[in-house]
């Protein structure tokens, strides 16, 4: 792999397994040598790596708890109104000056007409 390309975390994990049981046969020095070249091809400190070849440290874990609801039922439904108001216009054509370029939102004429 070049140096200007870097390694996406699932590509890090797969050479980290690999190289993990290589690590801990090696001898301290041999350590030292893997540590240093994992370094180099993953990018990562060397604390990291070590930390990440400890038994159960390249495991992923999932969220222990889901994000609940931010706002409640009202302010989610002034949110559908005013979404339907603008034609239910998407965030990609949303700008500070209105919904269209060159067109702001009072051009649009009083809210609830």
């Amino acid at each position: 792999m070049p140096a200007t390309e870097r390694m996406t975390i699932a590509e890090r994990h797969k050479y980290l397994r690999r190289m993990a049981e290589t690590y801990h046969r090696a001898s301290r020095v041999e350590r030292s040598r893997l540590l240093d070249h994992m370094m180099v091809a993953t990018g990562l400190h060397r604390r990291s790596l070590v930390r990440l070849l400890r038994p159960g440290g390249l495991e992923r874990t999932p969220r222990r708890r889901h994000r609940g609801r931010v706002y409640g039922p009202a302010v989610e439904d002034a949110v559908r109104v005013v979404w339907e108001s603008v034609d239910y216009v998407c965030a990609a054509r949303l700008n500070a000056g209105g919904t269209e370029p060159g067109r702001p939102m009072s051009a649009c004429g009083p809210p609830g007409s």
